[in-house]
């Protein structure tokens, strides 16, 4: 074989190495815009309880259309259900006089909203036996931006199920003898005290 037609066949072969490179980088799967700064975009609690033990983490992302990824971990608490909501206000105070963690204030809502409806009601944790819990989850009732407002927002785990305001008329309160759910009822979903809370941090704080 001549030098010439050898060097041709090495400059062909090289060339076609590169279109297939190219190819191949076309073709390959492209991290979405929004991944690129996805741990930048991450919001996180660490969970503590009355007596300041670390008991978990809770972290919220967005995801497209505006809704946001929540998830939780869990690695000491009473086996079973527990209530889990976002609280209006940004402070977790153990010791605080009208009990534990109560300085976190009601449920983030909107409006007259009622429990069941708030914008920070989420679905239950269910702690297993060795009292560990994980639940991943997306919602679109609140956004991140209304987790920072000028007084922020905490999460909270509470020590009892949560029953969703969920009462038939044909269960008639002990508190105002009238059917249905009562007012207690329509503000916390009955989910008993505050087990644990969280504040939670703007994304990029550690």
């Amino acid at each position: 074989m001549s030098t010439t037609i050898s060097k041709r066949l090495v400059a062909l072969g090289a060339g076609a190495a590169l279109a297939a490179s190219l190819v191949a980088v076309a073709l390959a799967p492209q991290q979405p815009a929004e991944g690129k700064s996805s741990k930048a975009r991450v919001a996180k609690a660490k969970l503590v309880n009355a007596d300041g033990d670390r008991v978990g983490r809770v972290s919220f992302s967005p995801v497209r259309g505006g809704a946001v990824l929540v998830r939780a971990h869990i690695t000491d608490a009473e086996p079973g259900f527990h209530g889990f909501h976002v609280h209006e206000t940004g402070e977790c105070d153990g010791n605080a006089p009208d009990g534990p963690f109560t300085t976190a204030g009601g449920h983030l809502s909107r409006g007259d909203q009622v429990h069941g409806e708030h914008a920070g009601d989420m679905s239950s944790l269910l702690v297993l036996a060795d009292g560990k819990a994980r639940l991943r989850f997306e919602t679109d009732l609140f956004r991140m931006r209304d987790l920072f407002d000028k007084d922020g927002s905490a999460v909270m785990v509470h020590e009892g199920p949560d029953n969703f305001a969920n009462i038939p008329d044909r269960y008639v309160s002990s508190t105002s003898g009238e059917p249905g759910p009562d007012e207690e009822t329509l503000s916390t979903g009955d989910a008993a005290a505050r087990f644990a809370c969280g504040v939670i941090e703007r994304p990029g704080r550690r």
